[in-house]
């Protein structure tokens, strides 16, 4: 039967969870115990009385032609190995669609978990409209920066203002509210990651990275498309690499043709104005999601 998650249900959701995606107990401690989790926004599959299950809603908003339109994010949908086959996330799939359009969200979106679900939620109405660049660098490649820049560490108070500044008038940006962001910045930290800010005389940036061995990995860069290449290489100045895999915006003017796109994010639109609004946006910006848990 479906039903809202119970404080009781706690020690059933954490073994569900590890047993899934065999995170860290620590880690799942710490998103149970956040404002990011909220019963009511939990769906569950219950079979005598225990969560075999989950589908998590988290809120979002997406800014659409001046609009703040709101909608929710798919995060940590799992089913138990011995209950799996079933269709059971299907079906709380369509709970949380029927639930949201109730409460007045107008889209659902998620990031799939590996490549090979993009097509699991596609046949469940779900469209692939976010993508990034991907971005492979290395200073030797690389043209003059146009100022020096440098990396250093980043608070959460000035990460977020300073994403605001660069993302946050595009439209179709899909975004969280600040204390979501907070969550993230701290969630982005737990797993590892830096979270750096960017500066020279005359501009100012950030950048979600994390160090895998000797390759760096930049998650987003917000920096002035003048100065991109000048970041990404204050990064590797800062990290001591000689390359790394940044993924930027769709619409990046300055990547080069090498800099592929990747299929990232997926949305289903609950309200048909909505979905008109998406595809008829006056300003063309690429569609944008990102930082996203996932």
């Amino acid at each position: 039967m479906i039903d809202f998650a119970r404080a009781g249900d706690l020690p059933a959701l954490r073994a569900l969870w590890q047993t899934c995606f065999g995170d860290p107990a620590d880690y799942i401690d710490t998103f149970y115990r956040s404002s990011a989790y909220a019963p009511e926004s939990t769906l569950v599959w219950r079979e005598d009385g225990t969560p075999v299950s989950v589908v998590h809603m988290l809120p979002v908003w997406m800014r659409l032609d001046g609009e703040v339109l709101p909608g929710q994010y798919i995060y940590a949908a799992a089913t138990l190995p011995s209950c799996r086959g079933r269709g059971l996330v299907s079906v709380l799939l369509e709970e949380a669609c029927r639930l949201g359009k109730a409460r007045g969200q107008v889209f659902s979106c998620l990031v799939p978990g590996g490549p090979g679900l993009f097509a699991f939620y596609e046949a469940r109405g779900y469209r692939t409209l976010f993508k990034r660049r991907r971005w492979i660098w290395s200073p030797a490649e690389g043209a003059a920066p146009v100022e020096k820049l440098t990396a250093s560490a980043c608070d959460f108070s000035t990460f977020a203002q300073r994403r605001a500044a660069i993302f946050g008038q595009r439209n179709r940006f899909v975004y969280w509210d600040i204390g979501q962001l907070e969550y993230i910045f701290s969630e982005i930290q737990g797993l590892s990651g830096k979270i750096l800010k960017i500066e020279g005389k005359s501009r100012q940036g950030y950048a979600v990275c994390y160090k895998i061995k000797d390759s760096l990995v930049v998650k987003e860069l917000g920096m002035q498309q003048d100065a991109l290449e000048g970041a990404m290489q204050a990064l590797c100045a800062h990290f001591g690499v000689s390359r790394l895999e940044a993924f930027l915006p769709a619409d990046t003017p300055r990547a080069p043709q090498s800099a592929g796109l990747v299929g990232f994010g997926m949305c289903r639109f609950l309200e048909r104005d909505a979905q008109r609004g998406f595809e008829n946006a006056q300003h063309r910006d690429a569609p944008y999601m990102n930082l996203m848990l996932d």
